[in-house]
This record gives C-alpha cells, structure tokens and sequence, in this order.
C-alpha cells in the first residue's frame, strides 16, 4: 500500500495544530519561569540540547513553522494582496491592541513610583504607540525586580519578525517565484545558512532573530510547496527522530528546521494523536502568547521572586488560559469575518493542483478532479481544495485557525 503525501492529509481539516500551537504556546511559558526569575541554567531542555536552545527557543521555532505552512495556505486562497494582509491585520492587531491597553491599565498597580507620577510621566503614554508600532516592548518603572524589569509584555519580542515573515510570502508571490518551488526551496537553504553563520563567533554585530526566524518561516513554506512529493512516513519519522538525537549533542540550529519540520507536521496529521477537536472550543494559543508573560511578572512580584520557575509556571498558566479564552471569545473571534472560502491564486494553482493551470484537453482528463477543480476555480466557484459553490461553506471563525496564523 502506497504511503499518502502530506497535500492528501492536508485536504481534510482533522489535524492536531490547533493542539500543537497550544501546546508550543504553553511551553514558553514554561521557559520564561526561568528567564524572569534569572535562573536560566536549570532550564530542562537548555541543559539537555547542551546549552544549544532552551524549550521556548525550539517552541517558537516551531510556531513558525506552522505559521509558513498555514500563512502560504491563507496567500493561495486569498483575491489579493489587501485580502491576504486584512486577514493578517484581523487575525493580529485587535487583540494586540486590547492586550497592550490592559497592561498600561493594570502595570499602573505594580509600578514602583506613584499612580499620578506614572500616569504623568510621558514614557507610559508614549509606550502605546511605540508597543502598537512595534519600537519597543518597556514599559518603564514596571516590575523594578524582575530580570527582566520593565517588561509586561516581553513574550512579544518576535511578533514584529513574524510581521516580516507574513510579508515575505506576498512578495515572493507577487514576484512569481511561487510558481518556481526550487526557488523557494533556494530561499529556504540560504536563509538556513545565513541563520547558522550568524551564530558563528564574530558575527554577533546582527541580531539572529530575523535570519532563525525566517528560516524557520520557510521551512513551513517549502513544505506546503512540496507536500505532494513529501510521503508521510513512520520511517523518515525515524530517520528524522534519529537526525535530532545527534544534533542535540552539536548542530541542532541546522538539523531542528529540517528534520524538526518534518516530525511536527507528521505529529499534527497523526491518526493516533486524536487531538483534532483540540480547538474546536477556540484557538487560544495566540492568546497565550499575548498574556503569559504579563501573568507571570504579575505573579513573581506579588511573591516578592520568592518562588521556583516550577511554582510560577503552574500558576501562571492557569491565568493565562482564562484571559487567552477571553481574548478569544471576546476579541479575536469577532474579527475574523463570516466569509467564504477564498479561490485560488492564479500563480498558484501549479503548487495546489500540482500541474499548470492550463493544460490540453487529454491531459486534462488524466487529473485528479480535486486538482481540476483548482484550476478551474475561477470558473466554477470552487476554493483551493475543490470546493464548488454549491458545497457546504464553513465560517472564518471555524477554519480562520488554520488559514490565519497569530
């Protein structure tokens, strides 16, 4: 029996990501226990990878991942390109904006100067404008005794590159190079390379978040590209599994977008993983991400730091969960429109249907009917998988979870 590629498993809407982003969310909640209570190297996973990457650094590499692969998915079913960015824009900037307003409100609390001299003083108004545009995340005078003072929101240091990342994909779209997958495939092997040469000694001028980031970006990206050609596989989940055992002793930054890329895709279309309805409740991962950090600097400095990074990550997340279920409920699901499914890209049919959109009538025939209704989407109303007009259309709100990325 012939092993299914990763575009037959990614036509069905059973898949555990919903569960995974949650998951990886949590899981730098986990690390930032250490960070904020200045205790980084009992840090599990940072001893365990021998000081190459802590569990939050390998966690977010992988929410970038999925973010390239359900990103590429949301620009293929977008009109355009202000139809692509107004669901970026929905899908970030109301939550954002309520999560920022709340923290100038309750860091008021727990400033370490008085309410009317924080409410005078220029920088925590300033800080609205500077935190919604994405110059900086202090907030001055906030949690004096943390380790990381001044920062409520400091879990969102990487959302303004996952900004940069969603830009890519329109660029390269528009540029045509979609249509050429080894290009991408290049763009990917380059970005790899600059990211591990940035983390050679005497490359430390640059910051390294951008070119890690972005690698990790397209390695989700390549992926939706090629899955055709990519067989789901208990034995390259091996081989995979057994490429980032050795890299945990050394080279872990080259083997983990790689090998990494293939084991959580393989984990999220898993049959026995049944965890599909994980997020049928709403996706709070995002929200995780928006209020963690501010619940656990609210905690550590109501113990006065006196607690362990196991004590704080078990009380934090609890918080967090409710406030990320009401981000949701109360904010990120009302933005999402009630729309139906975008059609095709034109420039991407070829990636989707896996042949070139126009092709002669014989050939035509040969096509799988999904791949014929992609190409023929324009004419017959169907989305990126086959999906005539007449079928059943589900609501942003229910599918927004897989085609927009936080």
């Amino acid at each position: 029996m012939s092993k299914p590629t990763f575009r037959e498993l990614s036509e069905s809407r059973q898949n555990n990501l919903d569960f995974l982003r949650f998951f990886f969310a949590s899981v730098v909640v986990f690390t930032h226990s250490y960070c904020i209570l200045a205790n980084m190297n009992p840090e599990p996973i940072y001893r365990f990878t021998h000081r190459q990457m802590a569990a939050a650094t390998i966690a977010v590499d992988f929410f970038f991942v999925i973010s390239g692969f359900l990103v590429t998915t949301s620009w293929a079913r977008s009109k355009g390109v202000w139809d692509y960015a107004k669901k970026r824009i929905q899908r970030i900037y109301p939550a954002f904006v309520v999560c920022v307003l709340l923290t100038i409100l309750v860091s008021g609390f727990l400033s370490d100067v008085s309410a009317h001299a924080y409410w005078h003083d220029r920088r925590t108004i300033t800080f609205i404008y500077r935190e919604l545009l994405f110059r900086d995340v202090t907030l001055y005078r906030t949690f004096p005794h943390s380790h990381t003072p001044g920062l409520p929101l400091g879990s969102l240091a990487t959302l303004p590159f996952e900004l940069k990342c969603y830009c890519i994909i329109p660029v390269i779209g528009l540029l045509g190079l979609l249509r050429r997958r080894a290009a991408v495939l290049g763009l990917f092997g380059a970005a790899l390379c600059f990211h591990n040469l940035f983390m050679l000694p005497g490359f430390g001028f640059c910051s390294t978040y951008l070119p890690r980031l972005v690698t990790y970006f397209l390695a989700g990206a390549t992926l939706y590209l090629y899955r055709e050609r990519v067989l789901y596989d208990s034995r390259w989940l091996a081989v995979a599994l057994a490429v980032l055992a050795g890299a945990m002793f050394w080279g872990l930054s080259i083997a983990l977008p790689i090998a990494g890329t293939y084991v959580v895709f393989y984990i999220a279309y898993s049959k026995r993983v049944r965890l599909q309805n994980w997020g049928a409740n709403g996706d709070i991962s995002y929200g995780i991400f928006l209020y963690g950090y501010l619940v656990q600097q609210i905690i550590a400095c109501r113990t006065h730091y006196a607690i362990s990074p196991t004590m704080l990550t078990l009380t934090s997340l609890p918080v967090t969960y409710v406030l990320a279920f009401g981000s949701w409920h109360l904010v990120e699901k009302r933005f999402l429109k009630r729309t139906k499914r975008s059609q095709v890209r034109p420039e991407l049919a070829p990636a989707i249907a896996g042949v070139a959109v126009h092709v002669t009538a014989p050939a035509w025939q040969t096509l799988p009917e999904n791949a014929r209704n992609a190409a023929a989407g324009r004419a017959n109303g169907a989305g990126a998988y086959g999906i005539g007009a007449g079928a059943e259309q589900k609501t942003d709100s229910a599918y927004a979870r897989r085609d927009s990325e936080p």
